[in-house]
Protein backbone atom coordinates (compact mmCIF):
# COMPACT_ATOMS: atom_id res chain seq x y z
CA UNK A 1 0.00 0.00 0.00
CA UNK A 2 2.45 2.40 0.62
CA UNK A 3 4.99 1.38 -2.07
CA UNK A 4 2.14 2.49 -4.31
CA UNK A 5 1.48 5.58 -2.67
CA UNK A 6 4.81 7.03 -3.16
CA UNK A 7 5.17 5.49 -6.73
CA UNK A 8 6.03 7.84 -9.40
CA UNK A 9 6.74 10.76 -6.67
CA UNK A 10 9.33 12.97 -5.25
CA UNK A 11 10.42 11.01 -2.34
CA UNK A 12 13.26 11.96 0.31
CA UNK A 13 15.35 8.84 2.46
CA UNK A 14 16.44 8.49 6.03
CA UNK A 15 19.10 6.08 5.25
CA UNK A 16 19.75 4.06 1.85
CA UNK A 17 20.71 0.58 1.71
CA UNK A 18 23.25 1.49 -1.07
CA UNK A 19 25.09 4.79 -1.47
CA UNK A 20 23.53 7.65 -2.27
CA UNK A 21 26.19 8.74 -4.82
CA UNK A 22 24.29 7.35 -7.95
CA UNK A 23 21.77 7.21 -10.45
CA UNK A 24 19.69 5.09 -8.31
CA UNK A 25 19.54 3.48 -5.34
CA UNK A 26 17.68 1.13 -2.82
CA UNK A 27 16.04 1.97 0.46
CA UNK A 28 13.28 0.04 2.88
CA UNK A 29 10.33 1.53 1.90
CA UNK A 30 9.93 2.81 5.96
CA UNK A 31 12.58 4.86 5.09
CA UNK A 32 11.08 6.70 1.96
CA UNK A 33 8.66 9.79 2.73
CA UNK A 34 6.98 11.95 0.50
CA UNK A 35 8.93 15.28 -0.64
CA UNK A 36 6.49 17.99 -1.67
CA UNK A 37 6.80 19.20 -4.96
CA UNK A 38 7.67 22.62 -3.73
CA UNK A 39 10.56 21.69 -2.09
CA UNK A 40 13.84 21.37 -3.85
CA UNK A 41 15.92 17.99 -3.64
CA UNK A 42 18.47 19.72 -1.87
CA UNK A 43 16.79 20.73 0.62
CA UNK A 44 15.11 17.42 0.84
CA UNK A 45 17.63 15.85 1.60
CA UNK A 46 18.58 17.71 4.61
CA UNK A 47 15.06 16.00 5.97
CA UNK A 48 16.99 12.48 6.60
CA UNK A 49 17.69 14.07 10.29
CA UNK A 50 13.75 14.80 10.51
CA UNK A 51 12.74 11.56 11.34
CA UNK A 52 15.32 10.75 14.08
CA UNK A 53 14.88 13.64 15.91
CA UNK A 54 11.13 13.32 16.18
CA UNK A 55 12.22 9.68 17.70
CA UNK A 56 14.79 11.12 19.49
CA UNK A 57 12.08 14.19 21.42
CA UNK A 58 9.31 11.99 21.52
CA UNK A 59 10.28 12.05 25.32
CA UNK A 60 9.65 16.57 26.02
CA UNK A 61 6.15 17.16 26.88
CA UNK A 62 4.40 20.66 27.09
CA UNK A 63 5.99 23.42 29.27
CA UNK A 64 9.22 21.15 29.75
CA UNK A 65 12.90 22.98 29.74
CA UNK A 66 15.07 21.52 27.21
CA UNK A 67 18.84 21.19 26.85
CA UNK A 68 20.31 21.07 23.76
CA UNK A 69 24.16 19.83 23.58
CA UNK A 70 25.77 19.89 19.96
CA UNK A 71 23.71 22.56 17.30
CA UNK A 72 25.32 20.68 13.94
CA UNK A 73 22.24 19.62 11.40
CA UNK A 74 20.76 17.05 13.75
CA UNK A 75 20.65 19.07 17.03
CA UNK A 76 19.02 22.00 15.02
CA UNK A 77 16.30 19.71 13.68
CA UNK A 78 15.76 18.26 17.43
CA UNK A 79 15.45 22.15 18.45
CA UNK A 80 12.89 22.69 15.51
CA UNK A 81 10.60 19.53 16.83
CA UNK A 82 11.11 19.86 20.64
CA UNK A 83 9.63 23.26 20.03
CA UNK A 84 6.52 21.69 17.80
CA UNK A 85 5.91 19.40 20.72
CA UNK A 86 5.64 22.81 23.38
CA UNK A 87 9.23 23.21 25.04
CA UNK A 88 8.28 25.97 27.53
CA UNK A 89 12.53 26.63 27.16
CA UNK A 90 15.13 25.72 24.84
CA UNK A 91 18.61 26.69 25.98
CA UNK A 92 21.52 25.19 23.33
CA UNK A 93 25.04 24.87 23.61
CA UNK A 94 28.09 24.79 20.75
CA UNK A 95 31.55 25.40 20.07
CA UNK A 96 30.31 27.57 16.75
CA UNK A 97 28.97 30.72 17.65
CA UNK A 98 27.97 31.01 13.90
CA UNK A 99 25.92 27.93 14.22
CA UNK A 100 24.28 29.07 17.17
CA UNK A 101 23.40 32.02 15.16
CA UNK A 102 21.13 29.66 13.53
CA UNK A 103 19.89 27.99 16.64
CA UNK A 104 18.58 31.86 17.46
CA UNK A 105 16.93 31.63 14.15
CA UNK A 106 15.06 28.54 14.62
CA UNK A 107 13.83 29.47 18.02
CA UNK A 108 16.00 29.07 20.91
CA UNK A 109 15.75 30.89 23.63
CA UNK A 110 19.17 30.32 25.00
CA UNK A 111 22.57 29.90 23.31
CA UNK A 112 25.57 29.24 24.65
CA UNK A 113 29.43 29.45 23.11
CA UNK A 114 30.95 26.94 24.42
CA UNK A 115 35.21 26.97 24.69
CA UNK A 116 36.89 24.35 23.19
CA UNK A 117 39.78 24.49 25.47
CA UNK A 118 37.91 24.90 28.44
CA UNK A 119 36.45 21.38 29.08
CA UNK A 120 32.63 19.98 29.99
CA UNK A 121 32.17 22.00 33.20
CA UNK A 122 32.12 25.21 30.44
CA UNK A 123 28.53 23.24 29.22
CA UNK A 124 27.46 23.73 32.70
CA UNK A 125 28.28 27.23 33.43
CA UNK A 126 25.84 28.58 30.87
CA UNK A 127 22.94 26.62 30.87
CA UNK A 128 23.04 25.64 34.15
CA UNK A 129 20.95 22.51 36.04
CA UNK A 130 17.36 21.34 36.35
CA UNK A 131 16.43 20.79 32.73
CA UNK A 132 13.59 18.38 31.97
CA UNK A 133 15.19 16.91 29.06
CA UNK A 134 18.99 17.23 28.31
CA UNK A 135 19.81 15.93 24.19
CA UNK A 136 23.33 14.91 23.44
CA UNK A 137 23.94 15.83 19.73
CA UNK A 138 27.38 15.46 19.56
CA UNK A 139 28.51 11.93 19.99
CA UNK A 140 31.54 12.55 22.91
CA UNK A 141 31.93 11.26 26.54
CA UNK A 142 32.41 14.46 27.54
CA UNK A 143 29.02 16.11 26.44
CA UNK A 144 27.34 13.12 27.61
CA UNK A 145 28.07 13.62 31.35
CA UNK A 146 27.55 17.42 30.70
CA UNK A 147 23.84 16.56 30.02
CA UNK A 148 23.54 14.24 33.07
CA UNK A 149 24.83 16.93 35.07
CA UNK A 150 22.17 19.74 33.48
CA UNK A 151 19.21 17.58 34.11
CA UNK A 152 16.89 17.82 37.24
CA UNK A 153 16.14 14.55 39.25
CA UNK A 154 13.98 11.92 37.02
CA UNK A 155 14.67 14.25 34.31
CA UNK A 156 15.58 12.59 30.79
CA UNK A 157 18.74 12.05 29.08
CA UNK A 158 18.71 11.85 25.22
CA UNK A 159 21.46 9.84 22.87
CA UNK A 160 21.16 11.82 19.82
CA UNK A 161 24.87 12.29 18.72
CA UNK A 162 26.49 9.48 16.52
CA UNK A 163 29.39 8.02 18.90
CA UNK A 164 31.76 7.46 15.85
CA UNK A 165 35.13 7.47 17.43
CA UNK A 166 34.92 6.80 21.38
CA UNK A 167 32.10 4.14 20.96
CA UNK A 168 32.44 2.95 24.69
CA UNK A 169 31.61 5.85 27.43
CA UNK A 170 32.11 5.60 30.86
CA UNK A 171 29.90 7.10 33.08
CA UNK A 172 29.17 7.61 36.27
CA UNK A 173 26.55 5.32 37.65
CA UNK A 174 26.19 6.64 41.05
CA UNK A 175 25.18 9.81 39.52
CA UNK A 176 22.29 8.28 37.38
CA UNK A 177 20.82 6.17 40.34
CA UNK A 178 21.35 9.37 43.41
CA UNK A 179 19.30 11.49 40.14
CA UNK A 180 16.80 8.52 39.22
CA UNK A 181 17.79 9.25 35.41
CA UNK A 182 15.63 8.08 32.06
CA UNK A 183 17.49 7.21 29.37
CA UNK A 184 16.45 7.00 25.36
CA UNK A 185 17.97 6.50 22.20
CA UNK A 186 16.76 8.32 19.04
CA UNK A 187 17.49 5.21 17.28
CA UNK A 188 14.29 3.05 16.47
CA UNK A 189 14.32 -0.19 18.30
CA UNK A 190 11.94 -1.43 15.78
CA UNK A 191 9.93 -0.89 12.25
CA UNK A 192 7.18 0.10 13.67
CA UNK A 193 8.80 2.60 15.80
CA UNK A 194 10.60 3.68 12.30
CA UNK A 195 7.36 3.58 10.22
CA UNK A 196 5.80 5.77 13.02
CA UNK A 197 8.86 8.50 13.19
CA UNK A 198 8.40 8.53 9.52
CA UNK A 199 4.76 9.09 9.51
CA UNK A 200 5.41 11.95 11.66
CA UNK A 201 7.87 13.45 9.56
CA UNK A 202 6.05 13.50 6.47
CA UNK A 203 2.95 15.30 8.51
CA UNK A 204 5.37 17.98 9.71
CA UNK A 205 6.73 18.93 6.14
CA UNK A 206 3.65 18.40 4.19
CA UNK A 207 2.24 21.04 6.84
CA UNK A 208 5.21 23.45 7.27
CA UNK A 209 7.24 22.72 4.21
CA UNK A 210 10.45 24.85 4.39
CA UNK A 211 9.02 26.40 7.40
CA UNK A 212 11.47 23.75 9.08
CA UNK A 213 13.97 26.05 7.90
CA UNK A 214 15.71 23.91 5.30
CA UNK A 215 17.34 26.56 3.62
CA UNK A 216 19.13 27.56 6.80
CA UNK A 217 21.05 24.02 7.08
CA UNK A 218 21.92 23.51 3.85
CA UNK A 219 25.13 25.13 3.40
CA UNK A 220 27.09 23.86 -0.13
CA UNK A 221 25.58 22.13 -2.88
CA UNK A 222 28.82 20.70 -5.01
CA UNK A 223 28.64 18.85 -8.19
CA UNK A 224 29.05 15.20 -8.33
CA UNK A 225 32.87 15.14 -9.18
CA UNK A 226 33.73 17.58 -6.52
CA UNK A 227 32.75 15.27 -3.96
CA UNK A 228 36.16 14.96 -2.24
CA UNK A 229 36.10 18.69 -1.81
CA UNK A 230 32.69 18.74 -0.54
CA UNK A 231 34.13 15.59 2.16
CA UNK A 232 37.45 17.65 2.70
CA UNK A 233 35.12 20.30 4.42
CA UNK A 234 32.75 18.24 6.25
CA UNK A 235 35.93 16.00 7.64
CA UNK A 236 37.43 19.77 9.70
CA UNK A 237 35.56 18.36 12.89
CA UNK A 238 36.79 17.78 16.00
CA UNK A 239 34.58 14.68 16.53
CA UNK A 240 36.12 12.31 14.41
CA UNK A 241 39.32 12.22 17.06
CA UNK A 242 38.94 10.14 20.47
CA UNK A 243 38.33 12.93 22.97
CA UNK A 244 41.98 11.38 24.85
CA UNK A 245 44.00 12.14 21.08
CA UNK A 246 42.75 15.88 19.96
CA UNK A 247 42.61 16.06 16.70
CA UNK A 248 44.42 19.21 14.48
CA UNK A 249 40.58 20.65 14.63
CA UNK A 250 39.19 22.58 17.65
CA UNK A 251 36.05 23.72 16.39
CA UNK A 252 33.64 22.57 13.76
CA UNK A 253 33.58 23.39 9.91
CA UNK A 254 33.88 27.10 9.30
CA UNK A 255 29.94 28.13 8.39
CA UNK A 256 29.18 24.00 7.71
CA UNK A 257 26.27 22.12 8.37
CA UNK A 258 24.64 20.19 5.56
CA UNK A 259 26.10 19.30 1.99
CA UNK A 260 24.59 17.89 -0.80
CA UNK A 261 25.63 16.25 -3.89
CA UNK A 262 24.04 16.97 -7.13
CA UNK A 263 24.59 15.86 -10.73
CA UNK A 264 24.31 19.80 -12.02
CA UNK A 265 23.64 22.08 -8.74
CA UNK A 266 22.03 25.08 -9.30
Amino acid sequence: MRQARLAGRRVFVRTPLTSGYAEFAAAREIAVGALPDDIPFERGAILQTLPPAVHATRGVRLGDRVAIVGQGPIGLMALQVARLRGAAEIAVADLDPWRLERSALLGADRTVAVDASAGPDALLAGPGGDFDVAVEAVGTPHTLAACVDLVRQNGLVVFLGTHHIDTHVTIDMVKWEKKGLRAHASAEPTDADRAAAMRVAERLVASLGDRLHLGDLLTGVYPLEDIQLAVDRLSASPTLYPAAEPGPHRTPPAETLKIAICPEPS
